[in-house]
């Protein structure tokens, strides 16, 4: 487990020393160090960095006359999902884009819809609680239907065992997700926000129309 930033470690050290594992796929994991990064992603890829607990999966959406991207996170126990309304910024990219208000329908493909209801959290206006309808609206199905398809996620390493691994299972596969720990815990990478860093790309002899 890493206890400190990696520029605290020694002398003339910076954040960009710590250690960057690579799995592609089923096949392949390597080690390098994270400012090699770029070298190591072809370009067109779309990468996702996770930052929060969104899915890698976008959908476009409207609000009324506005156009919009609707990233879903976490599904509640009541069947309501934490989603994070964008607007799109040009160039496939996309910015912050206030939720709410309580009760504001969103319009989603295949004439499904959103109602928000409450934010996660009180006082932010990022992440709000929303509740699919017609119920029961199948959000997976979407997802897989409309979701954004992406080359690769970019997280840190959590302890084996961590639901934080759930999450990367659904974007990468449980063989290749597990394939990466095996070899992380072989090399004693580090863990946590202050450890080494875990890139998942597709594998490259698969997909090939995606290369």
């Amino acid at each position: 487990m890493a206890r400190i930033p990696a520029e605290q470690r020694g002398p003339g050290r910076g954040r960009d020393d710590v250690r960057l594992l690579v799995s592609r796929g089923t096949r392949q994991v390597s080690l390098h160090a994270f400012r090699e990064l770029p070298g190591l992603l072809r370009a067109g890829d779309v990468l996702v960095v996770n930052t929060s607990t969104t899915l890698a999966a976008a959908v476009d959406a409207r609000l009324g006359r506005e156009d919009l991207v609707v990233h879903f996170s976490t599904r509640g126990d009541d069947g309501r999902w934490a989603v994070e309304l964008r607007a799109p910024a040009g160039g496939g990219t996309t910015r912050p884009h206030a939720g709410g208000p309580a009760g504001a329908v969103v319009e989603l493909p295949d004439g499904g819809r959103l109602v928000l209801e409450e934010p996660l959290a009180a006082g932010a206006d990022r992440l709000w609680w929303a509740r699919p309808h017609p119920a029961p609206y199948g959000v997976p199905a979407l997802l897989r239907a409309y979701g954004r398809v992406v080359d690769g996620l970019l997280t840190g390493l959590h302890e084996p065992g961590a639901s934080h691994l759930l999450m990367l299972e659904a974007v990468a596969g449980r063989a290749a997700v597990r394939l990466g720990y095996a070899e992380a815990m072989a090399r004693l990478c580090l863990w946590h926000e202050f450890g080494d860093i875990h890139l998942l790309l597709k594998d490259e002899n698969r997909n090939h129309s995606h290369c």
